[in-house]
């Protein structure tokens, strides 16, 4: 499988959020108008799958924006919603079963708040 995108300004170091709880959990929170979650990468390392819903909150209602099982010892990447942020806005997700589902959002930000580990577009060690 290949993923390609066309991303403007720069790909922020992935940020792992293992949901804990069965509740709607904060997975990224926006800090200012320069930031999109540009996909999302979740994770199930159980025997069994888990049915997963994420949200976009704009700071006080929460929108279902995908929904869908993720297969047991499987993942999925959801890549054709990308999500423009405000300050304030959060990206949620909820998952039927606690301490199985890792979450990973792709978080993109303009060129003027890129982040510092960028170097001529891209990601450097």
């Amino acid at each position: 499988m290949a993923i390609s995108g066309n991303y403007n300004g720069g790909i922020q170091r992935p940020s792992p959020v293992r949901l804990t709880t069965t509740g709607q959990t904060a997975v990224y929170t926006a800090t200012d108008r320069d930031t999109v979650v540009g996909s999302w990468a979740m994770a199930n390392e159980t025997g069994s799958g888990v049915l997963t819903k994420c949200y976009w909150k704009d700071g006080t209602t929460s929108y279902l924006v995908w929904s869908g099982t993720i297969t047991a010892n499987g993942a999925e990447i959801v890549c054709d919603a990308p999500l423009r942020m405000y300050p304030g806005d959060t990206f949620e997700v909820t998952a039927a079963s606690s301490n199985a589902i890792t979450v990973t959002p792709v978080v993109v930000r303009s060129q003027a708040h890129a982040p510092a580990e960028m170097g001529a577009g891209r990601l450097s060690r």
